[in-house]
């Protein structure tokens, strides 16, 4: 990886990888938070927080280019898609967060290019050969050494499912993004996704609001800030950047997620942790390298709410 950042560096896209790299480290920071407030408050007013606080470091972008202008599309439905996908995908993630460490939650969020390609070869109708089928295999055996269903492999069965089912609806917004992402503004896809989330998490606020202290109310809004402003650095990125060059350090989240699991927890990943997510990592670094030789796009070109 110190190769690619000369290489990146020689080329200006320095800049663009430290926003990666450290968008990387605020999701796992927030995630952390979020695991550390699930035990006390129920996963859709930790939403709500994460999602009406993200508005936040939005705030400059938003008056940059005009409230209007921001909120402007001719799609409508497909932001309520995706908006909707991205939701339950965020209450699936939470809630599979406290069930299992965040280095094993994370690892097994790196399923999503998985899904994505999937979903490319039923729903888009693309083609898929034989070197791309093998790396989808290996991608798959990658998750199974991870969860290791059947065995006492130290990870929750009902964490893991969750965690799985949350990288299949982000899947989702990410192929939603891959067909209709061109014809809209990365700012608004973000905004709009922003706002389903405050609104459907706020409706069930009247059924599962605690009162948090003024600590825990500090977290819940430090999860939305955090949450933003790793949002507001990853787009950055990706407009400055190819997806090519940026993938690479997109797993970087994975030191960082480790980090913190061993600080707040002692939690270490087991060894099949380690050599499912390298596997996982592999598959779709190789499957970003074979779409970028045929000249398509393996993720849309400006993901901006590829994380939740």
């Amino acid at each position: 990886m110190t190769a690619v950042a000369g290489r990146a560096a020689a080329t200006g896209h320095l800049g663009p990888i430290l926003c990666i790299c450290g968008a990387g480290a605020l999701f796992a920071l927030m995630t952390a938070l979020i695991k550390l407030l699930g035990g006390r408050y129920a996963v859709p007013q930790i939403v709500f927080f994460r999602s009406a606080f993200a508005f936040v470091p939005l705030i400059p972008l938003i008056a940059a280019a005009g409230l209007g202008q921001t909120l402007r599309t001719d799609r409508p439905g497909v932001h309520a898609a995706r908006s909707l996908m991205g939701v339950t995908a965020m209450l699936l993630s939470f809630s599979g967060l406290q069930f299992l460490p965040i280095a094993d939650a994370t690892a097994i969020s790196y399923a999503t290019p998985f899904f994505v390609t999937l979903m490319g070869i039923f729903l888009l109708g693309e083609t898929v050969r034989l070197r791309r089928w093998a790396a989808l295999i290996a991608g798959f055996l990658g998750v199974l050494i991870i969860v290791r269903p059947g065995a006492d492999s130290g990870v929750a069965p009902l964490g893991a499912f969750l965690a799985i089912a949350a990288a299949f609806f982000t899947a989702g917004v990410l192929t939603v993004i891959r067909r209709f992402g061109r014809y809209e503004k990365s700012l608004t896809i973000v905004v709009y996704f922003s706002l389903t989330c405050t609104l459907v998490s706020g409706a069930m606020l009247p059924f599962v609001w605690r009162t948090p202290d003024l600590p825990d109310l500090l977290l819940l809004i430090g999860c939305g800030l955090i949450g933003g402003t790793a949002q507001v650095l990853m787009t950055r990125a990706y407009q400055a950047a190819p997806v090519s060059v940026l993938s690479p350090f997109d797993y970087t989240t994975m030191i960082w997620a480790t980090l913190y699991g061993y600080l707040f927890w002692g939690d270490v990943p087991g060894l099949n942790v380690l050599a499912g997510t390298a596997i996982v990592a592999a598959s779709g670094l190789y499957i970003l390298y074979r779409e970028a030789q045929l000249g398509r796009p393996a993720s849309p070109p400006k993901p901006p709410a590829e994380r939740l």
